[in-house]
């Protein structure tokens, strides 16, 4: 359900399935979240210990 249909939403999440990589899922995500199907490549590592939980 849509909380403001027709309008864009800022944020575009969601997680990495079990035995799939960060890559798999990027791609995965942009094409359910955006509609778009881009190749994707590693670029850097980083961990954010703010916040509830890490990331």
């Amino acid at each position: 359900m849509s909380r403001f249909p027709g309008y864009y939403d800022v944020m575009v999440g969601g997680a990495v399935g079990v035995g799939e990589s960060y890559e798999e899922a990027a791609v995965r995500e942009l094409a359910e979240e955006l509609g778009v199907r881009v190749p994707v490549r590693f670029l850097f590592k980083f961990l954010c210990r703010e916040g509830t939980s890490p990331i």
